[in-house]
């Protein structure tokens, strides 16, 4: 093909005249030199060359020797193909699956890639850390228990039968024992399709959960010795409530009593005055008490409030006259 150069140019011409490199000294140049001075027939050899329109292009060629009526070597004829796009895409496979590898193996997740048969395609640097292999040269094509105890191979591969028969996601936590201390994990396996949407490999993520679950151990144990405390305290103030009311209502019923003069007259009017602070004083301690047993049946859940008419200006005067001695 002329590739700009003119339909004479490449007459008289060697491949090492229109190839790239260092023809002389690069070791696949001195091969191919080497097998064509013995007339050596080739196939499919492959090499880059610069093209004058436009960037590098690769070349497969295959070449036979030919001789002439004597028996002379007069050439090689051969056929030449353009792969340049077959090796460009081939050069960008290798660099996206040299960069997925990169990535996956600086990831703090557990990943893993498998087929359907359970065999490891892609396993990552923190899962080998995790489940070190126990037998085989390598992760790449090792089963379940290659990695994993028969129990839990065994467990591992009914998750993945699910996964394939239904076609849903599907997570767990599991308890991995590693030389630094165990750790639990929540696994998430997953279906990946092919192009025409039938199940070809099954994913795992698996996410160390280990500080996450000692934080919800922490609110556990939290939320329970709160309860206990608020249940001792409801204990506390039932008691106490029971307690108290037993001397008011005889403060009250004394005071009543003396407020009434119902064994004689007290003599000077103050004492009246006084059994009857006495009294009020006795009968708001008494709803005091009764109110905290509310408080304690508000937050059982048990408390049925009671909606009723009052005075305010009478609920202002019993206010002011519980606190105008303190205030004189």
């Amino acid at each position: 093909e002329d590739r700009g150069r003119g339909p004479d140019s490449a007459v008289g011409a060697g491949r090492r005249d229109l190839a790239c490199g260092d023809v002389i000294n690069d070791a696949f140049w001195r091969e191919f030199r080497g097998m064509m001075d013995v007339q050596r027939e080739f196939r499919d050899v492959e090499y880059w060359f610069d093209d004058p329109c436009g960037p590098q292009r690769c070349i497969r060629v295959s070449g036979r020797p030919q001789h002439d009526e004597a028996g002379a070597f007069a050439g090689y004829r051969g056929v030449a193909s353009d792969v340049t796009a077959e090796r460009l895409a081939a050069k960008r496979l290798r660099e996206n699956e040299a960069l997925m590898s990169t990535v996956l193996d600086n990831m703090p997740n557990l990943i893993t890639i498998r087929d359907l048969q359970r065999r490891i395609v892609i396993a990552n640097r923190a899962y080998q850390a995790a489940f070190p292999l126990k037998f085989g040269d390598g992760y790449t094509g090792a089963g379940l228990e290659a990695t994993l105890s028969p129990e839990h191979a065994a467990h591992v591969s009914a998750i993945h039968a699910q996964v394939v028969e239904t076609g849903e996601t599907m997570a767990e936590e599991v308890r991995i024992d590693r030389p630094e201390g165990a750790i639990t994990a929540l696994m998430v396996r997953f279906p990946i399709r092919d192009p025409d949407g039938r199940i070809a490999l099954i994913g795992m993520v698996g996410a160390d959960i280990t500080d996450r679950k000692a934080m919800e151990l922490d609110l556990e144990n939290a939320k329970e010795r709160a309860e206990a405390a608020s249940r001792a305290k409801s204990v506390f103030l039932a008691r106490m409530s029971h307690e108290l009311r037993t001397p008011l209502n005889a403060v009250i019923g004394f005071g009543q009593l003396l407020r009434a003069e119902a064994h004689g007259v007290l003599g000077d009017p103050a004492y009246r005055s006084y059994a009857a602070d006495i009294v009020e004083s006795g009968e708001y301690l008494l709803a005091l008490v009764n109110d905290i047993l509310d408080m304690s049946q508000i937050e059982a859940g048990e408390f049925k409030p009671n909606f009723t008419g009052c005075r305010v200006a009478e609920i202002a005067r019993s206010a002011i006259h519980l606190v105008r001695h303190a205030a004189k």
